[in-house]
């Protein structure tokens, strides 16, 4: 049976997460509920893209995968709050070793 892993995201990563919003998106809108990210693919929204990239190339960028098969099941991001989100006193995460 496979391990599932986490491990640092890269540069190279950033189209396979740009697909897992994608396929997040398509879910959302068949069930109704297209509040959150609207109707339209993230991979046709340059900014979102941008912001994929930005995450992947400031180190943030964490992937889930199955071991010794590195595509992408998931991904999770560290850093910064966004503005909207009010920050903590203490850190959530612990730092996963390159």
């Amino acid at each position: 049976m496979a391990t599932l892993r986490i491990r640092n995201g890269s540069a190279a990563d950033a189209p396979a997460v740009v697909g897992l919003f994608d396929e997040a998106v398509a879910w959302l809108v068949a069930r109704g509920q297209d509040g959150q990210w609207g109707t339209t693919p993230w991979s046709q929204r340059p900014d979102l893209v941008a912001r994929i990239h930005a995450w992947a190339r400031d180190g943030g960028l964490r992937i889930a995968h199955y071991d010794g098969d590195a595509t992408p099941l998931g991904a999770l991001v560290l850093g910064a709050h966004p503005p909207h989100v009010e920050p903590i006193d203490e850190p959530e995460a612990l730092r996963l070793a390159p």
